[in-house]
C-alpha cells in the first residue's frame, strides 16, 4: 500500500506550482510592462518578481522588497502578491 502525503495526491507538485507561478507572474509583468531593454526599471522589476519565492516564509520582508517595483519599474502583479501573503498570514 503507498503511503500518500499530508496534502494528498499531488501535493508536492501543486505546493511547487504555488511558490513558482506568482513569481512567473510577476516576471511576466516586468517584461510586459518594462520591455525588454536593460535598464534600472527592468531590473527592480524582476528582483521584485524573484522575491516573490520567499514570500510563504518571509511574507513582510518580501512585500517590503517588492515595493519600489510599484516606484520604479511600475508594476503590480509581484506588489499585490506579496500583500496578500501578508494579509492571508
Amino acid at each position: 500500500m503507498v503511503k500518500e502525503s499530508r496534502r494528498g495526491r499531488g501535493g508536492r507538485w501543486a505546493g511547487r506550482m504555488a511558490v513558482v507561478v506568482p513569481g512567473l507572474l510577476g516576471g511576466a509583468d516586468a517584461v510586459l510592462v518594462n520591455g525588454v531593454a536593460p535598464g534600472l526599471e527592468l531590473a527592480v522589476s524582476l528582483v521584485a518578481a524573484v522575491v516573490l519565492l520567499w514570500r510563504r516564509r518571509f511574507p513582510v520582508a518580501v512585500f517590503a522588497a517588492t515595493l519600489p517595483g510599484i516606484y520604479i519599474g511600475y508594476i503590480w502583479f509581484a506588489p499585490m502578491i506579496a500583500l496578500y501573503t501578508v494579509a492571508a498570514r
